[in-house]
């Protein structure tokens, strides 16, 4: 283990910018922080880096205590630089490296000044950093990076106003949020979130009038009102057959394929629709998805399993 959060708080006046953040970063990983703008993101490195002192809570490396402002600190801030050269490694990064096994570089929205084939190289550098100079890496991402987010971490730490929601690798940030921001946060087109009740047990969701069986059951104790989420890309889309009743209510073009909104029950149901039906606006659809595909979110927007 690199480094070493517990319950980190920072306050600036009235303002909570870090609220109770518990986190590992572990030797040799990239780990991304990822969130709205306001998150928190900068504040939580320059907590790291000892640029700011915490409110609240201790971070340790190796088992000791950092002090902000300490002369030695195993964790510093670093840079990719524009124009980088082919092949990725130590020659990108701009820094007083921190040296040891508790060693930690940090980078704030490193893609930011690459446009172009020259982003992509310096993806590819990031990715490789870890590995090239032998110490964990932290990187404060861009909103509108989350892609690249996905493509460079090993885990992805999301932050929303303050508070740590969730860390855990790429998918399991997508396919298994743990709560209704991460689901929004994470992929274009956005996922559809449709409001439901659990039924049957906790083996349904009764959507409107229509009914949507479950991969598994959902402990009813928990909730009855919930909120079904489907990401567009595991939507398929026929004339008829099984699946939700609905008609197209807009088409557009989307990365090589159609993006197809879908009116469900008086709510709009995304699909990326890659087939070959041309579908037009009013016509009658079906909607499906895989049941394991399913993400579900109780009244407070907390993900449910399905058992």
């Amino acid at each position: 283990m690199a480094v070493r959060l517990d319950r980190v708080t920072k306050r600036f006046a009235a303002t909570v910018a870090v609220d109770r953040v518990s986190l590992s970063i572990r030797s040799g990983e990239l780990l991304a922080l990822t969130g709205p703008p306001g998150a928190g993101k900068s504040t939580l490195l320059r907590l790291l880096a000892g640029l700011e002192e915490p409110s609240g809570g201790t971070i340790h490396a190796g088992g000791v205590a950092l002090a902000a402002g300490a002369a030695e600190r195993p964790v510093a801030f670093g840079s990719l630089a524009p124009g980088l050269p082919d092949g990725g490694g130590e020659r990108e990064v701009i820094a007083s490296r921190p040296a040891g096994p508790d060693a930690c570089i940090l980078l704030d929205e490193p893609l930011a000044d690459f446009r172009g084939r020259e982003r992509a190289r310096a993806r590819d550098a990031l990715r490789a950093l870890p590995a090239a100079l032998g110490t964990a890496v932290v990187c404060a991402m861009h909103p509108d990076d989350e892609a690249d987010a996905r493509a460079v971490a090993d885990r992805i730490a999301v932050l929303h106003e303050g508070r740590l929601r969730q860390c855990g690798t790429p998918a399991e940030v997508v396919d298994a949020p743990a709560d209704e921001v991460v689901a929004r946060f994470f992929g274009r087109p956005r996922i559809s979130l449709v409001p439901g009740i659990l039924e049957k047990d906790g083996q349904a969701l009764l959507l409107g009038n229509q009914t949507v069986p479950l991969a598994g059951r959902i402990e009813e104790t928990f909730c009855r009102d919930i909120t079904l989420g489907i990401r567009p890309h595991h939507v398929r889309l026929t004339r008829d057959g099984a699946g939700l009743r609905g008609r197209v209510r807009s088409i557009e073009p989307c990365a090589g394929a159609t993006l197809v909104r879908v009116d469900v029950e008086g709510v709009s149901i995304r699909a990326l629709d890659a087939g070959e039906e041309r579908w037009r606006e009013g016509d009658p659809v079906r909607v499906r998805a895989d049941p394991r595909r399913y993400v579900v979110f109780d009244d407070r927007g907390v993900r449910l399993e399905q058992r």
